[in-house]
């Protein structure tokens, strides 16, 4: 796994730039605040409810979000939350298999303080102060979102809206996703785990967010078409 290390961070670093390319329609047409809230909820629904919770931030914009919540300044958090919970409602939210803690309805609750904490009173609906460049996942944690799931929102929003946008310079936005550790490996990736030789005593061959990335990419492109053997691992 240490000969893979380089490799995988460089496919983790192709990862974020493709994430940055989705995002880049997003914040030229309604700016980095509403690509970055978009791309938070995406990530908070979950692979069961993404496409819902995706809708929703086109349903509810950050700036009407935000309009409304300058009327409860001292519960913006369970005001936001509900005006979330009262646009998604009847929406098909999945909850099959998930856990309590992943359920729809805690991602949503979860959402709201999010967003209440990110765009504080008064803040324009832009890219939040409360992001300054070198952020780390720290800031996004709240009730609900722990430590993996934190850096998850890292990597899926803050990273590739602040490198889409210019928020962040793009050797910080790379020297962030260098320093994130791994929220844990993918089901999906444990035999390529096993194949890099992590076995106990020797570093994990996914065990920063840039290597798991890279892992991903590698798995989507090579691993699940046949082409073993035809990667960049393999050169």
């Amino acid at each position: 796994s240490l000969a893979s290390g380089p490799v995988l961070e460089r496919l983790g670093l192709r990862r974020l730039r493709m994430k940055a390319a989705r995002a880049a329609p997003v914040v030229a047409a309604a700016g980095d605040g509403q690509a970055l809230y978009a791309a938070l909820l995406a990530t908070l629904g979950g692979p069961a409810n993404r496409e819902v919770f995706a809708a929703l931030s086109r349903s509810l914009p950050l700036a009407a979000l935000l309009d409304t919540l300058d009327d409860h300044p001292s519960g913006r958090e369970m005001a936001a939350a509900a005006h979330l919970r009262a646009v998604v409602r009847g929406a098909g939210l999945s909850r099959a298999g998930l856990r309590p803690m992943a359920s729809p309805e805690r991602r949503l609750e979860a959402a709201g303080t999010l967003v209440a904490r990110l765009w504080r009173h008064g803040e324009l609906p832009g890219w939040p102060a409360s992001l300054g460049q070198g952020s780390g996942p720290a800031s996004l944690m709240a009730p609900g979102i722990g430590r993996a799931l934190a850096i998850e929102c890292m990597v899926n929003a803050v990273l590739p809206v602040a490198l889409a946008s210019g928020a962040w310079p793009e050797d910080a936005v790379e020297r962030s996703l260098g320093g994130l550790p791994s929220p844990g490996v993918y089901g999906r990736l444990k035999p390529l785990e096993r194949w890099l030789g992590s076995t106990q005593g020797s570093p994990p061959a996914f065990g920063t967010s840039a290597r798991l990335q890279g892992g991903l990419l590698l798995h989507t492109d090579y691993c699940t078409r046949g082409r073993c053997g035809r990667c960049p691992l393999s050169e």
